[in-house]
């Protein structure tokens, strides 16, 4: 199985997942499971729109869009599958300040066959 069809069957098992909350079965991410296809960029220069377009976010006039985005998730219980990421690793520092954006975000990455696990 490749990367990107692990990646959909993931999110589709997610889009089912539950979670206990105070004794009721509740969505595991509430806020929604984004698939987010990088494999068209050929560099990070667009990384935040294709961001913003596979969740359905509008860009507004007067806020950094970084900082649009990290707002918009902050609270937020949401899946985003950044799949093809490998080629677009100057774009890092993005991921990794999305995952810090509130607790218990955290990144998952599944290697290519001829890559290390980290």
């Amino acid at each position: 199985m490749g990367k990107t069809r692990l990646a959909l069957a993931i999110a589709e098992e997610q889009l089912r997942a539950t979670k206990s909350t105070n004794g009721k079965e509740a969505p595991r991410f509430p806020n929604g499971v984004f698939f987010v296809p990088l494999a068209p960029l050929d560099s990070t220069d667009r990384l935040l729109s294709t961001i913003a377009k596979a969740v359905s976010f509008q860009f507004y006039q007067g806020v950094e869009p970084k900082k649009q985005l990290l707002d918009y998730f902050h609270k937020k219980e949401a899946l985003l599958i950044m799949d093809n990421f490998e080629h677009l690793l100057d774009g890092a520092q993005v991921l990794a300040d999305f995952t810090g954006c509130s607790e218990g975000k955290s990144p998952c990455y599944i290697p290519r066959k001829d890559e290390p696990a980290w």
